[in-house]
């Protein structure tokens, strides 16, 4: 029998990092949380999250003397997103992956969680899902590509990846995304989006069923097409609605969720459309 879990670190705990502490704290947990920002410190900690200043680029690492009680852990959660616009994303991003992976395995985390995106998976035109081979077309793909194919060779800690689709929510409205813009491509491409509270329903359904080791995606089951979505969005929020080129020839992608449903039982219980 496995040892049971009981204390976990957020590395990062923004968007969803935060709330996710929330939700784990008020389950019991004990949860501590890094933040590159220390006066965000009483924030956390009005949140129920023991905060802790950790800064990692590279193999550069930033950190207060206390930087062991933070990796002292049963689940480490990784949620540092690569940057789009970082300066030599593609090798400085594995590179930090690798760095606190190594400080993971120095003090003996059995296990974790990797949040990665749907980014990963090429442009293919059809429906992707965890057994194919992706092909990400930009370099943020490719950075978190290889941090994963990093990961997947530990065994401490036995790692499972998430592979989150665009994360919507109230606080982060995807009515603003493309407010006002004009004659915008893809307008045919569907989208790949999940509200924030089904992404920490599967992270908790992951720490409850123990299924380390493992991928999955994390995408909604609606899929509009961009040119339906977005100005619906930017109407409910009583916003100028983008527009699409009547003609457009994108190259798409549909990020199939079945597996997380079939091996986790999961439901997805919110819209994108953000009803109510």
């Amino acid at each position: 029998m496995s040892k049971p879990i009981k204390k976990i670190s957020l590395l990062g705990a923004g968007w969803l990092g935060a709330p996710l502490g929330v939700v784990l704290a008020e389950k019991g947990y004990t949860v501590q949380g890094s933040t590159t920002r220390p006066e965000r410190f009483d924030e956390l900690k009005a949140l129920g999250i023991r905060p802790f200043h950790l800064e990692i680029k590279g193999s550069q690492i930033q950190a207060g003397a206390d930087i062991d009680d933070f990796l002292d852990c049963d689940v480490l959660i990784i949620n540092t997103p690569p940057g789009r616009r970082q300066p030599n994303v593609g090798e400085e991003f594995p590179e930090r992956i690798k760095t606190i992976s190594m400080l993971a395995q120095a003090h003996e985390i059995p296990y974790g969680l990797f949040v990665s995106s749907t980014g990963v998976y090429e442009n293919a035109n059809d429906l992707v899902n965890e057994e194919d081979d992706p092909q990400p077309a930009s370099e943020s793909g490719q950075a978190l590509l290889t941090a994963e194919r990093y990961l997947g060779l530990i065994q401490r800690p036995l790692t499972t990846v998430l592979r989150m689709g665009g994360l919507i929510g109230k606080q982060r409205h995807p009515g603003r995304f493309l407010d006002g813009l004009e004659n915008l491509s893809k307008g045919r491409a569907p989208v790949n989006m999940v509200h924030l509270n089904d992404a920490i329903g599967v992270c908790l359904a992951i720490l409850e069923q123990e299924q380390w080791g493992d991928c999955f995606n994390v995408v909604a089951d609606e899929h509009p097409t961009r040119r339906d979505y977005y100005p619906a969005m930017a109407r409910q929020l009583d916003l100028e609605p983008p527009t699409f080129l009547p003609t457009d020839e994108a190259s798409f992608k549909v990020v199939s969720n079945r597996k997380v449903k079939e091996v986790l039982g999961y439901v997805f219980t919110e819209s994108i459309f953000l009803r109510g």
